[in-house]
């Protein structure tokens, strides 16, 4: 949790990443292998969850302004769609 939070200071994102990180863990053990060390294997799948995590906070961040430039109407339109 402590690297969690660290990378993405925000405590509900962090723990968000950190229950992903043990479920896609738990979900597909197999996937391990004994290739690599433990700590290492369920590092790198957080690097990959916090990626996704960040990526998510920037979509709506660049849709939202997407969104402030349309009519009010159709912004309104297309989220009640969407």
């Amino acid at each position: 949790m402590r690297f969690a939070r660290l990378q993405l200071r925000n405590d509900a994102l962090a723990e968000d990443a950190v229950s992903e990180t043990m479920l896609a863990a738990l979900s597909r053990p197999q996937s391990f292998g004994n290739r690599s060390q433990l700590k290492i294997w369920l590092v790198g799948i957080f690097k990959h969850k916090v990626i996704d995590i960040l990526r998510e906070r920037q979509f709506f961040t660049i849709m939202d302004a997407r969104l402030e430039k349309l009519p009010p109407e159709m912004g309104r339109i297309f989220l009640m769609r969407e």
